[in-house]
């Protein structure tokens, strides 16, 4: 499963946790339910960084955490289907 499977509406997507009460997932919190290799995962966020403009060696994935929660589901949504994540 990718991120792209799991957060198909807005209903499936969070902020402000990783995983919410209803079922729904921030965009890191879709990362761990979806990418099961520690591997698979730091190659993700490192996808992200790059799309984000971040730099891989300061950032963590709490910068991921900040601007899923600054950002739209439109603007999640873009950034997976652009990363096909």
């Amino acid at each position: 499963m990718k991120v792209r499977d799991l957060l198909t509406d807005e209903s499936k997507w969070c902020k402000h946790v990783f995983n919410g009460p209803n079922g729904s997932h921030c965009l890191v919190g879709a990362i761990l339910v979806c990418y099961d290799h520690i591997a698979e995962k730091r190659l993700v966020i490192q996808h992200i960084f790059r799309y984000l403009g971040l730099s891989a060696i300061a950032g963590t994935s709490s910068s991921i955490t900040v601007w899923n929660d600054n950002a739209t589901f439109a603007e999640v949504r873009a950034l997976v289907e652009e990363l096909d994540i």
